[in-house]
């Protein structure tokens, strides 16, 4: 039987990798920080999702200074709160969140996850569908339906 909180009478032979402290030689520096965030904010929406809101009037500069208070927001709440806790405590955040709060809770941030991701997903894929329409020169589709069958 797989045992999924944290049980401090368990051998450690029997605890999940992801309920144990990560060891201090697996630890990456800054720089991988700086890898991991660029490779999240930077090559993510934002930009795509910026000239969204230039083509329904937002300018430049509106589109840049949300970027940078957005980001700079982002890496003060992960550097002031994320990191000291994950740096304290080594662990993930399920094991974090069911060890401190139980596994109800565990599983209720889970369950809330699974719906951000999917409409983060949902609104990606509405970007990507965009870009292709632009490049086809496909018209929009306002209604919420097909409204023609072009090419059936």
């Amino acid at each position: 039987m797989t045992h999924t909180t944290f049980d401090p009478e368990r051998p450690i032979a029997e605890i999940d990798d992801e309920q144990l402290p990560v060891p201090r030689h697996r630890l990456h520096g800054p720089g991988h920080f700086l890898g991991l965030y660029g490779a999240e904010h930077v090559a993510a929406t934002e930009f795509v999702i910026g000239a969204a809101f230039v083509a329904m009037g937002a300018t430049i500069h509106d589109i840049l200074i949300g970027l940078l208070i957005g980001n700079m927001l982002a890496a003060l709440s992960f550097w002031l709160i994320t990191a000291p806790i994950a740096v304290k405590t080594r662990l993930s955040l399920y094991t974090y969140l069911d060890r401190n709060m139980g596994e109800l809770v565990s599983r209720f941030y889970n369950g809330a996850n699974v719906l951000i991701f999917v409409a983060i997903s949902a609104a990606m894929i509405t970007v990507s569908a965009t870009a292709v329409r632009a490049l086809f020169e496909i018209p929009p589709q306002i209604y919420p339906y097909p409204t023609r069958a072009e090419g059936f």
